[in-house]
């Protein structure tokens, strides 16, 4: 409400560089709670109040999330376009750093698009920037394309690179090169980097690593040997399903038509082009009758007026935010879903944890939103652990509900931490963040 508060008065006071802000602000919030049409909507609306701005950064930044959100709708062919523009100010601000995220991004959509030669040409634009963080993953990608390509024997030294580079979890790309000595028929190989990626915290890589270990068995003639491993395979992959029909059903709302959406957006702007030109034109009539000095001192005490009301109102908002914050802090603590995730042991079923998501989101309406923005290959466990971190039960409590050593806790922990705030991060920055989000 805060938000809108602020794009109300910017549209009044049709001040477009600070509305170009706040529609901006307006859309990452919407995305980050899941509405992703009402964020096309605000992003749409950003980019044409600021079509004439020379913030050519916050440009960037519009065009690129406008990407991403097309997509993670699976809208593939109007993503590209917003990445270029992104890509188009980036190049002007000479920032190489995020260049290499939206290289990146385009090489993914391209590749969902099954345009593998553009995918491979941006994934290797990505991988010359070297950045510090993304490296890593940006050649085991680069790889899996030119695996794609069938150039086996080329995709080996971008592999090796990438296992050199990320010490901490390098498990995906034990699983890649093991999959690429597959397709090059050397099982010795493939099954000493295979068993490496079984031992991931990640249930995808693990699902691939016993599907791939199956492949080997398979081409070696062990068949008691493929069987455990595809019986194993088939187990995780079911689980994983099971959980990815559930979030598909939470996010079955498909993106606005983005050609339709745009001119209805223009259409609306012509209009209030014309109203604020009709308003200005008038109090250019008034100033030239009353005086100039006059008509200043009462447009200096209305727009006082004006800010004062509007601080009131954020303050009275806050304040009302920070009851009701406490009072569904204080329900949740007595409720009885919490009173069962709070001591070990207990038969936790499916509808349980789900209770218990809707209960944590009520308390603090943004938060997992905020830690999937900032983790966004965050898998079932991960999230399990963060909604129990968040209204603090014991790591020990967490490990017993899903089977787990404390130990593997306190590992999962750490990765979070690294993906988040990179390679020397303490769990502790976690903690912290953890605590302070999601409240407002």
């Amino acid at each position: 409400s805060l938000l809108l508060t602020a794009c109300e008065y910017y549209e009044a006071h049709y001040n477009r560089e600070q509305l170009m802000k706040a529609y901006f602000f307006t859309g990452k919030v919407n995305q980050a709670l899941g509405d992703a049409p009402k964020a096309q909507e605000y992003y749409l609306k950003a980019l044409t109040v600021g079509e004439s701005s020379d913030n050519i950064k916050l440009k960037a930044k519009i065009n690129s999330y406008l990407g991403m959100l097309y997509t993670y709708q699976n809208a593939y062919s109007i993503a590209i376009p917003c990445m270029k523009e992104s890509l188009r100010y980036l190049t002007m601000l000479n920032d190489t750093i995020s260049k290499a995220i939206v290289f990146r991004d385009m090489a993914r959509t391209y590749h969902k698009l099954n345009h593998i030669d553009s995918a491979e040409l941006f994934y290797r634009k990505a991988s010359e920037i070297n950045h510090p963080e993304e490296q890593a993953y940006i050649l085991n990608e680069l790889g899996g394309i030119l695996m794609d390509n069938k150039k086996y024997y080329e995709a080996l030294p971008y592999l090796r690179r990438a296992m050199q580079l990320a010490e901490d979890l390098p498990e995906p790309i034990y699983l890649s090169l093991g999959e690429c000595f597959i397709l090059m028929e050397d099982t010795d190989s493939a099954r000493f980097y295979l068993q490496k990626s079984i031992l991931s915290d990640q249930l995808y890589t693990r699902q691939n690593a016993l599907y791939y270990l199956a492949q080997v068995a398979k081409m070696e003639h062990k068949q008691k040997e493929y069987d455990t491993f595809i019986g194993q395979y088939k187990h995780i992959r079911d689980s994983l399903q099971s959980n990815h029909n559930a979030v598909a059903m939470l996010q079955g709302q498909s993106i606005f038509d983005y050609t339709q959406q745009q001119k209805t957006i223009e259409k609306k702007e012509q209009k209030k082009g014309f109203y604020h030109q009709t308003f200005y034109s008038i109090i250019l009539f008034v100033i030239l009758l009353i005086g100039i000095m006059l008509f200043l001192l009462k447009l200096f005490k209305k727009e006082s007026a004006q800010k004062e009301d509007i601080i009131a109102q954020i303050d009275k908002e806050l304040s009302g935010l920070k009851t009701l914050h406490d009072t569904r802090e204080a329900e949740f603590k007595k409720s009885e879903i919490y009173t069962k995730f709070i001591h070990a042991n207990n038969s936790i079923t499916v509808s349980d944890k789900e209770a218990l998501y809707e209960a944590i989101d009520r308390v603090y309406p943004n938060y997992i939103g905020n830690m999937q923005h900032l983790l966004p290959d965050m898998d079932e466990i991960d999230t399990f652990i963060l909604y129990l971190i968040k209204v603090n039960i014991d790591q020990k409590i967490i490990a017993s509900h899903i089977t787990l050593k404390p130990s593997a806790i306190s590992n999962r922990k750490k990765q979070m931490a690294v993906r988040i705030f990179g390679e020397n991060a303490q769990t502790k920055k976690l903690d912290a963040l953890i605590k302070n989000n999601g409240i407002n």
